[in-house]
Order: structure tokens, then C-alpha cells, then sequence
């Protein structure tokens, strides 16, 4: 899981995220990005959400993978929340999603 973290961390550091201002979440269930992702298929989603949703599903599906979850420490913050996904095996980034990529 170590491991993951690192990458995960590199992957939001490469993007822009200042994680000093960024907590981070993650457990073996996935549990943030399985709740993030329950939300948004119970509610009216874009064609172009559900497309990319379908699509990252579809790369995620049959992988061993980690949902590291990063957001802004304070809730009145503004700023995006970022998942990354990382293989659990290889080590590689399998895809990144930002909240307002996915937003309902």
C-alpha cells in the first residue's frame, strides 16, 4: 500500500496539487472512490460523465488497483479533490480523476 501512496503522491505533485494543503484517504475496499462513484450512478449524469465513468471502469475492471484520494484540508477551500488510481501489482497510474471531471 506504501507503495501506491508514493506513486499516487508523485502523480498529484506532476499534476499541480500543493499536498501540503491536501489530505489524503485510502484503504484496501476503496472505500472514498466506491461511495464517489455509488453518488454519482444514483443521480442524472451528463452523457459525456457517464461515458468517461463507463470508460475508466471498463480500464479499471479485473486489476488489483488503489483509489488514493486526495482533498482540500478545509471544506471551505477552493480547489479539486483527486482520486488516482494505482495497479497494486505493476505500480503504474491507471488513470486520475479530478471532481470536477466527474461532477453530476
Amino acid at each position: 500500500m506504501e507503495q501506491s501512496i508514493e506513486v499516487a503522491k508523485m502523480e498529484a505533485r506532476r499534476l499541480g496539487y500543493d499536498l501540503d494543503e491536501m489530505e489524503i484517504e485510502y484503504d484496501e475496499a476503496n472505500s472514498a472512490w466506491n461511495g464517489y462513484r455509488s453518488y454519482l450512478e444514483r443521480r442524472p449524469m451528463h452523457e459525456n460523465t457517464k461515458r468517461w465513468l463507463s470508460d475508466l471502469s471498463s480500464k479499471l475492471s479485473n486489476r488489483n488497483y488503489r483509489a488514493i484520494y486526495f482533498l482540500p484540508q478545509n471544506n471551505l477551500m477552493q480547489g479539486d479533490s483527486l482520486f488516482v488510481f494505482v495497479d497494486a501489482k505493476t505500480g503504474g497510474v491507471l488513470g486520475v480523476v479530478t471532481s470536477s471531471q466527474l461532477s453530476p
